[in-house]
């Protein structure tokens, strides 16, 4: 119930947030980190799987393990989050979202069952049915959106040479 509830109440609290002075910039920053943070836990793990496993730095003793992952990660998803932060084209956008919902796949597929998630899809399908036709603010928080230019929303270009920023 905590959940569905953030989740109903958090764009309501977006919009606020957008309309105070500075608060589009403050809230992008804090967007962007919390995109940056699930991908890197994601792509630890991932990578975790694919590249050399951790091994132990001499003298063992001390307990000191390096783990090729880890960095990795933290490279890459730094990388995008700067990336993001000097030029977001919409090739850029595209790949942040790509990755950060595959990453939020991952995060909420471990922690639900099929039931609260059946209840989750079921709840929210209500929710956007009254936020996009009988409230409408589903609509300017889209638009909010996409002047932030946030990895929320893929981005198609209509031409060649198409430039998002």
């Amino acid at each position: 119930f905590v959940i569905i509830a953030v989740i109903v109440i958090a764009p309501l609290f977006i919009l606020l947030l957008a309309r105070r002075q500075g608060g589009v910039a403050a809230l992008r920053q804090l967007i962007l980190l919390g995109i940056t943070g699930s991908l890197y836990f994601t792509l630890y793990a991932s990578l975790s799987l694919v590249l050399p496993g951790p091994y132990a730095i001499p003298p063992v003793a001390a307990g000191m393990v390096a783990d090729v992952a880890l960095p990795f990660a933290a490279v890459v998803s730094v990388g995008l989050y700067l990336a993001l932060l000097m030029e977001p084209q919409w090739y850029i956008v595209d790949l942040v979202g790509f990755l950060a919902g595959g990453a939020l796949i991952a995060i909420l597929g471990i922690s639900f069952a099929l039931l609260p998630v059946l209840i989750l899809l079921s709840v929210l399908a209500v929710y956007d049915y009254i936020a996009v036709y009988r409230t409408r603010h589903m609509i300017r928080l889209a638009d909010v959106v996409t002047d932030m230019k946030l990895p929320i929303l893929m981005v198609m270009p209509d031409r060649a040479g198409y430039d998002y920023t």
